[in-house]
This record gives C-alpha cells, sequence and structure tokens, in this order.
C-alpha cells in the first residue's frame, strides 16, 4: 500500500476520533451556541428566523 493512502487513513482515523471524542465530551457546540440569550429556542430560532406570535 502505498505511503500517500496509508497517511490518507491515518488522517480520516483521527478526524473521527477527534469527532467522537467532540461529540461525547459536549461542550456546548452547536447550532444554539451562537444563539443570543433572547433569540428563543427551537427550529425556527436555530434557522435564525423568528415566526410571529399568534395572537388569534
Amino acid at each position: 500500500m502505498p505511503g500517500w493512502v496509508k497517511g490518507f487513513i491515518l488522517a480520516g482515523i483521527l478526524a473521527a476520533v477527534l469527532l467522537i471524542v467532540t461529540f461525547v465530551a459536549g461542550g456546548g457546540h452547536g447550532p444554539s451556541r451562537h444563539l443570543s440569550g433572547g433569540a428563543g429556542t427551537g427550529a425556527a430560532a436555530v434557522a435564525g428566523q423568528l415566526l410571529p406570535a399568534d395572537h388569534g
């Protein structure tokens, strides 16, 4: 097996391990990390669009 293939495999394994560690450790990563405190929650807030309140 060529050296460059081994390098790609090693880099892929390291990237996968880093992702797994990040997901397991948490650390506040994700879309909600970038929202301000008063933006609300839910899919609409994550998408950056606040839905109008139902006044009916």
